[in-house]
């Protein structure tokens, strides 16, 4: 499977110097869509794979990266760090299409990169459903899943009675409905004091926040924590308007069984273009206890 990392480590078009006497605002605004897309996807995995590959890419925007897995954490983890640093360079080419758009907003089909005089096809339609897109993107707008989550597994053995097909209409040429949700990014604290080795989860009623299946549940990390405050926490991205329902799960060491709070969250998500907030909690429930293994 063809990660986002692996693909990053692959492409070559994404420094401007690299382009020719001419660039085209499509490709410019569209290496900006495909950052933006790729850290709303670590982000909602709560995880970044670094490898060999991609290594020169991550290095050029975090220097300290290294090959490995960074899970996500508080503002300050590397994982976050990492997130601000691909932002940060994805705005960089909104920045480039920016500079070399007309006063009155006309976006040809290329520019002059030295001295941004439009070039080729005025007006081109392409140029304008790039920007659309991928303000989209910057402002928190992602299509909505495609369920690959619930997905059947394929059949052991392809034929044509191997499973019965379900046929639903297309929408927008067989592309999800952009403008039919956004979401909001949410911040879960809860502070929770803990022992070495056990973890803490967000797990709830959406599929964001795994559907009440504890191999889906958001994993939280501790990079915050201290004597003072046994903060846990994570940054999930929900969907604007809706109820969530959602509680915190200990994890306990050497194969113990899953702790879960007593009580049942509620958490409404804000509407669509809202700031990020922040749920803080504390723990309710039972305690865990080391298994010495």
């Amino acid at each position: 499977m063809c990660t986002w990392e692996a693909i990053l480590g692959r492409l070559s078009f994404l420094s401007f110097e690299t382009y020719a006497e001419t660039s085209r605002y499509l490709i410019t605004t569209a290496a900006a869509e495909f950052l933006y897309d790729a850290v709303a996807q670590w982000k909602a995995r709560h995880n970044l794979y670094v490898d060999s590959t991609s290594l020169a890419f991550f290095k050029d925007l975090y220097p300290a990266v290294e090959v490995r897995k960074y899970n996500s954490g508080n503002e300050n983890s590397p994982f976050a760090q990492i997130m601000n640093a691909v932002t940060a360079y994805a705005d960089s080419f909104v920045a480039i299409a920016q500079k070399y758009t007309p006063s009155d907003g006309a976006l040809a089909e290329q520019f002059n990169r030295d001295t941004g005089v439009p070039l080729s096809a005025v007006d081109l339609t392409w140029s304008y459903a790039a920007f659309v897109t991928m303000s989209q993107r910057r402002s928190g707008k992602y299509p909505t899943s495609w369920g690959s989550r619930n997905a059947a597994a394929p059949p052991a053995t392809c034929s044509a009675s191997s499973t019965k097909g379900v046929y639903v209409p297309a929408t927008a040429a067989g592309a999800p409905n952009v403008t039919s949700s956004c979401q909001v990014e949410v911040v879960f604290n809860v502070n929770a004091t803990t022992y070495f080795g056990e973890n803490l989860y967000v797990i709830g009623n959406t599929d964001d926040t795994g559907a009440w299946n504890i191999n889906n549940a958001l994993p939280m990390g501790a990079g915050g924590y201290t004597s003072s405050r046994p903060l846990w926490s994570v940054t999930a991205y929900l969907n604007a308007g809706e109820t969530l329902s959602y509680k915190y799960v200990r994890q306990e060491n050497c194969n113990q069984p899953y702790l879960y709070e007593t009580q049942n969250r509620t958490l409404t998500v804000p509407a669509c273009g809202s700031d990020a907030i922040t749920q803080e909690d504390a723990w309710t429930g039972p305690v865990g206890t080391s298994g010495n293994c």
